[in-house]
Order: structure tokens, then C-alpha cells, then sequence
């Protein structure tokens, strides 16, 4: 099975439940998950862009669920998932770099929450664990000093937010904003289209922070 974001049609079966979060079986994969049921789909729609700047989603979709990555099971036993802030000091730099590109992304959205609490580690890999609420998206916001001092000294998170879109195709800002709405317009429209708005937000954040790009 391949998690990658695609709109899967199939049986989940509910194993248990705990603070909202759901232990399940997908019986045409056989394959345990985790899920969460959402009444508002923007939680879905800013996991399944995630993709546009180069940051691993968490799972694929399901009906107004969504379906996660395979929990960490060993031994028939579904274990915690490891928090950044427990190992961040044994990161290595390409761990570092996803680090930093998840907190800009969620800068970018105007997303309230943009520490480390909400990362998760596991087997080498970092992921953005979307535990947001529908009402953060679009807030304007600042980075706080403790997440600038540790995460945006080496390259400040305008920067990192425009090498996290930079393709070799595309030659100037402009066309580069254009590419990404177009990839936010068939994200959104696929999931839920009364959202739309979210295409304008979020370019003309994406504009804001161009300018203050020098390249």
C-alpha cells in the first residue's frame, strides 16, 4: 500500500480509541493505521500540500477520516511515537534541514503552533504530525526568538522557504508563485472546494516572503 496521500476506497475497521485518536485495521491491505475523524477538512488539505515544498505527508485519505502513516508496532504492542525534543541533539544535518523546512511551512500558513512538540521521529525519518486546529490556518504570526536562535541562524526562514520551492525549471518568483498555485488549486478542489480561498492566502503570503528574498 502506498501512503502518499491517495483517496482510498476500503473497510476500516475500528480497533480502539484513545484521546481522540483511532487504532485501526484497513482489511482489503491488512495493514494496521491511525486516524483521526475530522469535521473540517483543512487539516487534511494542509497535510496533503505538503508535498508542493518538499515535506513528507503523514498518510492518505479516507472519506472524511484520515488515515495515517502504519502506527510503530512491535510485538503486537503499538508503541509512542518519539518526539523531536527527545533526541534533539542526536539529529543528523538532513534530519535538521526537514526540521526546519516543517517550522517554515508552517510559518508560510500562518499555522499558531510552530515548535517542536508536534515533530515525530521515527526510524531516521522526521514527520509533521497534523495536529492542528481548522482556526489556526491564516494567522499572522511571528517566530519566536527561541525558534530563530535554534532552527533559522544558519538561513533565515524566508530563505528556507523559497529553497524549499526553487525548482531548476523555474527562473524567476513569479512563474515560481504561479507553479504553486496551480499544485494548491488541484490539491484543494480534489478535497474539498469550498476551500479555495486557501490559494489566495497562502500566495499572498508567498509573496510577502518573496520580498524579502534576495537572490
Amino acid at each position: 500500500m502506498d501512503w502518499d496521500g491517495t483517496f482510498l476506497h476500503c473497510t476500516l475497521v475500528e480497533v480502539s480509541k484513545n484521546k481522540g485518536i483511532h487504532y485501526g485495521w484497513i482489511q482489503e491491505y491488512n495493514i494496521d493505521c491511525i486516524y483521526i475523524k475530522r469535521k473540517n477538512l483543512i487539516p487534511v488539505i494542509i497535510d496533503e500540500i505538503k508535498y508542493i515544498f518538499g515535506i513528507r505527508k503523514m498518510g492518505t485519505r479516507y472519506n472524511k477520516r484520515y488515515i495515517f502513516y502504519p502506527p510503530n508496532i512491535q510485538s503486537n504492542t503499538w508503541l509512542e511515537e518519539t518526539r523531536l525534543s527527545e533526541i534533539k541533539e542526536k539529529l543528523s544535518y538532513s534530519n535538521v534541514r526537514q526540521c526546519r523546512d516543517i517550522l517554515a511551512f508552517r510559518y508560510l500558513l500562518g499555522l499558531t503552533t510552530i515548535s517542536e512538540r508536534s515533530i515525530l521521529y521515527r526510524d531516521g525519518i522526521v514527520y509533521d504530525f497534523n495536529d492542528i486546529n481548522c482556526h489556526e490556518f491564516g494567522e499572522k504570526i511571528s517566530l519566536s526568538m527561541r525558534v530563530i536562535k535554534d532552527w533559522f541562524t544558519e538561513i533565515d526562514v524566508n530563505k528556507t522557504i523559497f529553497l524549499m520551492l526553487k525548482k531548476k525549471d523555474i527562473k524567476n518568483k513569479v512563474e515560481l508563485i504561479l507553479h504553486v498555485r496551480i499544485e494548491l488549486t488541484k490539491v484543494i478542489e480534489n478535497v474539498d472546494k469550498k476551500h479555495i480561498d486557501m490559494v489566495s492566502t497562502i500566495c499572498n503570503r508567498l509573496i510577502d516572503v518573496f520580498d524579502h528574498v534576495t537572490t
